[in-house]
């Protein structure tokens, strides 16, 4: 579970993690979710929902992020978090990158139009 809290201690009691979700000290950066995968189980994961912004490095949540990946920016090769201030810039850098000709291209229509 990479995003969430591993409980290594087997005396946790309901309470130690209802405090962990409840806390105001920290800003509510974890959320509770409750899932059946059959019909004799449940499982309960306690996942952070803050995340810091890829550009501006504030802390969002996750619900406030946006993802966004493009091969021809070295950052943005791997998938990024974006918050919804910052991605209005990328989306202008992306769609601008879109009107620009490769060099290659431009000498290969260069040399197809004599």
């Amino acid at each position: 579970m990479e995003n969430g809290i591993k409980l290594t201690n087997l005396d946790t009691t309901l309470e130690d993690i209802l405090e962990l979700l409840h806390n105001k000290d920290d800003g509510h950066k974890f959320e509770c979710k409750v899932s059946r995968p059959n019909l004799h189980n449940f499982r309960i994961d306690i996942i952070k929902v803050i995340r810091k912004c890829y550009l501006c490095e504030k802390e969002h949540s996750i619900y406030d992020l946006v993802v966004r990946q493009d091969k021809r920016v070295t950052k943005l090769f791997l998938p990024k978090l974006v918050c919804k201030l910052c991605v209005v810039g990328v989306d202008n850098l992306l769609d601008k990158l879109k009107q620009v000709q490769p060099k290659h291209l431009k000498l290969l229509s260069k040399q197809l139009d004599n």
